[in-house]
């Protein structure tokens, strides 16, 4: 059987997308068939379901904090955008000194009309506003450039969560295959040394029978198997920890999934069409491109708002304090210099820079060319990916049976190739060979289950929805087409 690459890839690449936090020993919270029940190690091994595992994940992860913040900075965005329309108030002031100006003096000579010797102090505070009346929509394309930031965001998040998704059920179902693998493996170990032990007790008894090369045969297909329950071991290791960093858990502890054996999960499949359809749909990163291409829209249609003026109301209210000053009490208009200075009005606002408005509308425009593109080959991507994910999950769905059928036949060639050595009519080679042959095509049965598992997550990830509950709630079907998995696993 083919070394189980998928199960390796599936634990790494979790390890590497998220980042493992060491805590201190507390009581923690774990949840063990749907009860939270408390420990007292931060090692203790967590008990989960696949969705139990899921959901802890999207609680704890960092990528999904991140994602989440992100979609945070986006409503923020928002609210800016709708503050804009809101009266804005400012407030300036200023204190210094001035000298006490002479009776009989004009107040042309800074040194002579001034008497420096009796100063006194000059404050001026200012308090203005402004409202905007009238933008030329330039306000509302704001709040609506807002919008589609928040819908990026949102895509952002579900890109987050469908790869956390994949990883976490990757690894799942990695640990299930180790477990297994490593049962199997046993199994083979402890037939193997039984039959070892027995060629060993010819050879010192020096029996007829015995046959030298029987036991170098048999110890080098011992060494395969030792690897490959080493293997088996590393493998589950990496995945808990995997799992574990998922879960911003310490790593190093036990994850043992809820459902001990690995079964082939069991829906209908739609056609082909179907699943193109939903992935248009659905798919977070077309969803993301779409939202871009908008956004980029209202970035066109706001640059080119630019050109028109803005019209608002405006309002000031000035005070100086001078008292080595004369002052008048006359208002704004009839006194520009008077001490207190008050009004309000229309203003307009109108920047004349046509020539950069003009270069910047270009610009708007070549990036709303670029998302357009974007977008296309997003769907075209799309598209490929979910015809190829749906013939390999077809394909793979049929292999668990070819598999199958497989097994149950090297089973019983292995069984008759036994009873023929006991009898004395086939040599010890043959048994070894139909021994390697059984438990080989054991292991590919188990490894056509995982693939086909995992190829249902990877068409999950591309349509958006998770495949196995679009049309009833997600199902495991018994390794034998609903035979007894026990039964199709008894050695002969």
């Amino acid at each position: 059987m083919a070394r189980p690459q998928l199960a390796l890839l599936s634990a790494t690449l979790i390890c590497l997308s998220s980042a493992a936090h060491a805590q201190a020993t507390t009581p923690k919270t774990v949840t063990k068939g749907g009860a939270a029940t408390t420990t007292d190690s931060a090692l203790a091994p967590i008990v989960c379901s696949l969705d139990e595992c899921y959901q802890r994940a999207m609680e704890r992860s960092p990528l999904i904090a991140a994602a989440r913040l992100d979609l945070e900075t986006y409503v923020a965005r928002l609210r800016e955008a709708r503050a804009a329309s809101w009266p804005t108030l400012s407030y300036s002031g200023f204190a210094s000194i001035l000298p006490t100006k002479r009776d009989d003096a004009v107040g042309n000579n800074p040194w002579t009309d001034y008497d420096w010797t009796r100063l006194g102090p000059l404050t001026v505070n200012e308090v203005s506003f402004a409202l905007p009346l009238f933008t030329f929509g330039k306000l509302a394309t704001l709040r609506r450039l807002a919008d589609q930031g928040i819908a990026v965001g949102k895509a952002v998040e579900r890109i987050a969560a469908a790869e956390m998704r994949f990883e976490v059920s990757r690894a799942w179902w990695t640990l299930q295959l180790m477990a297994e693998l490593s049962e199997v493996s046993e199994e083979a170990r402890g037939w193997l040394s039984k039959k070892r032990e027995g060629l060993i007790e010819k050879r010192d008894d020096g029996a007829d029978d015995y046959e030298p090369n029987d036991l170098l045969k048999l110890r080098m297909l011992e060494a395969d198997f030792e690897g490959k329950v080493r293997e088996a071991e590393r493998t589950r290791a990496l995945a808990e920890d995997g799992l574990r960093a998922a879960m911003d858990e310490k790593m190093g502890g036990k994850v043992v999934p809820l459902t001990a054996r690995l079964q082939a999960l069991e829906f209908p499949l739609r056609s082909t069409e179907d699943y193109v359809d939903l992935a248009l749909a659905n798919h977070p990163k077309l969803i993301a491109a779409r939202a871009g291409r908008l956004a980029t829209l209202r970035q066109l249609e706001l640059a080119r708002r630019q050109l028109l003026p803005d019209i608002a109301l405006v309002g000031r209210i000035a005070h100086t304090y001078a008292p080595t000053r004369v002052t008048a009490g006359q208002g704004l208009a009839a006194d520009p210099y008077s001490p207190t200075q008050s009004g309000g009005g229309l203003a307009i606002r109108w920047n004349l820079d046509i020539f950069r408005r003009l270069a910047q509308i270009d610009q708007a425009d070549l990036r709303l060319r670029r998302a357009v593109e974007l977008e296309k080959a997003e769907r075209v991507k799309a598209i490929v990916q979910a015809r190829r994910l749906v013939r390999e999950v077809r394909d793979a769905r049929e292999m668990i049976a070819i598999h199958e059928t497989a097994m149950k036949a090297a089973r019983g060639l292995l069984a008759g190739e036994r009873q023929m050595h006991e009898q004395g009519f086939q040599e010890f080679k043959e048994v070894l060979k139909a021994t390697e042959q059984y438990y080989r095509r054991w292991m590919a049965w188990l490894q056509a289950i995982y693939n086909y598992n995992v190829g249902v997550a990877q068409l999950s990830k591309a349509i958006g929805l998770d495949v196995d509950r679009l049309d009833q709630g997600a199902a495991a079907a018994g390794r034998d087409g609903g035979q007894d998995a026990g039964a199709a696993q008894e050695a002969p």
